[in-house]
């Protein structure tokens, strides 16, 4: 015989159904507010980070470059704003962004099969900004803008022009997309001529639309006057140009030089390069090789030598030096002079400095043997006035001011 419920049964079902409801909302809650405190506290800096990322874009404003200009300022090396392309591949839906990039090649010069691979790589990825080209031309700018595509935008940048092309290029140098000096006097005076980058931070709401921006604005770069003539400067490239190929040389260079200041009025050297298509040249020919190669000194070592017979008291401006030899031995080769007779005496002051030959100097050094006053220097003395010469030129103390 079945037993009868009592009439209280259903209160102990309901009180049974009730805890298990109630430990399964504390379960509940306990995993709910574990996640917030791991998500809030633990990873609290990671997605304030994130959230950065995803709401604040940070560009950087280049700064602008300080004119180069000759002693009669005229203008060598300029800066002036151009566009730059860049997207937002976040903002390109995924199925358009293979389409996208093909219209941009086809709107941009020079659309090759590599350029159209990079460019789609750049807009399959996932970061907030991209360049797609910069530096482009006025026709290029206006042939993107026509596009209307969504995630693609212009930015100003700095560019660096050479008003007078070939002009001076190799002493100018040349600047890289980064805005900085890559060559000559443009990376030698880059901390100067640079001038210091700003920056703008722009807020974006969870549609990416701009609302805030906060702007640091560049600080532009000084100016640089040279020594250089343009106008000197482009007769010595004339004629040096002239003059290499009548001769049929390889390459050539040519300086001019105020001798009461030290000031380098024109410094040519050929071939030259044309600084504003730098980028597209061989690498081994941007240089300089009026300062960059080895040269022998030549006669204009002969004002130290002099000088050193000078200092040491051993002539003077009007001391008659006699030519002992006609030819003179220097590693193992034999140099005449076709000017010099043996015996024949000139003074320090008109010939040993200002003359070009190259046997005179050493009849500073050397002696015929039991000549009653010798002049000898020695290679000890030359030695130590060379260490002299080098100091002062470490110390800047040669340079003329």
């Amino acid at each position: 015989m079945a037993e009868t419920p009592t009439p209280d049964a259903w209160r102990a079902t309901l009180r049974r159904r009730v805890l298990w409801i109630l430990v399964a909302f504390v379960a509940w809650t306990a995993g709910i507010e574990y996640r917030l405190v791991h998500l809030q506290v633990y990873r609290h800096d990671e997605f304030v980070a994130k959230a950065q990322r995803q709401q604040m874009r940070t560009l950087t404003l280049a700064a602008i470059r300080g004119d180069i200009v000759d002693r009669q300022s005229r203008v060598l090396a300029t800066s002036a704003d151009v566009e730059s392309v860049y997207a937002v591949p976040t903002e390109i839906e995924v199925q358009e962004r293979k389409s996208t990039a093909r219209a941009l090649c086809h709107a941009l010069k020079d659309c090759t099969p590599d350029f159209l691979a990079t460019l789609t790589d750049r807009l399959s990825t996932s970061r907030p900004f991209q360049f797609v080209k910069r530096h482009v031309s006025p026709e290029e700018a206006a042939a993107v803008r026509a596009l209307k595509l969504d995630g693609i935008g212009f930015m100003n940048e700095s560019h660096r022009f050479y008003p007078n092309r070939d002009l001076l290029g190799p002493v100018l140098g040349y600047v890289g997309l980064d805005n900085n000096g890559l060559g000559g006097i443009e990376a030698k005076f880059n901390p100067t001529i640079r001038g210091t980058d700003g920056k703008v931070i722009v807020v974006t709401d969870a549609k990416r639309h701009a609302f805030d921006r906060i702007e640091r604005p560049p600080t532009a770069g000084a100016s640089i006057e040279l020594t250089i003539d343009s106008v000197l400067q482009h007769d010595v490239e004339r004629e040096l140009a002239r003059g290499v190929i009548e001769n049929r040389a390889e390459d050539g260079v040519a300086l001019v030089m105020d001798p009461w200041t030290g000031e380098i009025l024109a410094m040519a050297s050929y071939p030259d390069y044309n600084p504003n298509i730098a980028g597209r040249l061989d690498p081994g020919a941007l240089h300089n090789p009026a300062v960059e190669e080895i040269y022998e000194p030549g006669s204009t070592f002969k004002t130290v030598t002099a000088s050193a017979a000078l200092e040491e008291k051993l002539v003077t401006p009007d001391t008659p030096i006699r030519y002992w030899f006609e030819t003179y031995s220097a590693s193992a080769r034999r140099f005449r002079d076709v000017t010099a007779k043996a015996g024949v005496d000139v003074l320090v002051s008109n010939h040993t400095i200002f003359d070009g030959s190259k046997t005179k100097i050493p009849a500073l050094e050397k002696r015929k043997p039991g000549e009653p006053h010798p002049y000898v220097i020695g290679k000890d003395g030359v030695q130590r006035y060379l260490t002299v010469v080098d100091e002062c030129a470490q110390a800047g103390l040669a340079r003329a001011q």
